[in-house]
């Protein structure tokens, strides 16, 4: 909706306007269905923040690991993101947000530029993730 209204004002603007010969919405700079760098900062949709501590003996029983190896594997993993020039760091949330996209009957292709996302993770001072 925001790009119907947005068409339909430059189009009045360019009717009504002295010297404007013509316009594009966009240009491709906004990514739409598309994964970049601009749909990280700036998002068309909800930033969506969210936390959680897993015990350490969660962690030991499945997937049969510690906090320090997946903390180690983090920073690992965004070393590889950054040089991949990749939307986030290990997070994959396309399948999720595909799901809540699909029932709502949002535009499913949209999920390419509304996936990204960023993970931090750190030993807490009672040992759990």
């Amino acid at each position: 909706m925001v790009v119907r209204a947005t068409f339909a004002a430059s189009k009045w603007i360019l009717e009504h306007a002295e010297g404007i010969e013509d316009f594009f919405l966009e240009s491709s700079f906004a990514t739409g269905k598309k994964a970049s760098y601009v749909n990280v900062m700036r998002t068309r949709g909800k930033r969506v923040t969210a936390e959680a501590a897993i015990p350490r003996g969660v962690l030991k029983e499945s997937p049969r690991t510690e906090p320090e190896r997946l903390v180690h594997n983090y920073a690992v993993a965004n070393v590889g993101a950054l040089m991949s020039g990749a939307n986030n760091n290990d997070l994959q949330s396309a399948s999720g947000i595909t799901a809540v996209f699909i029932a709502t009957g949002q535009n499913a292709a949209d999920v390419a530029g509304s996936s990204a996302g960023s993970v931090f993770a750190e030993v807490t001072s009672t040992g759990d993730l």
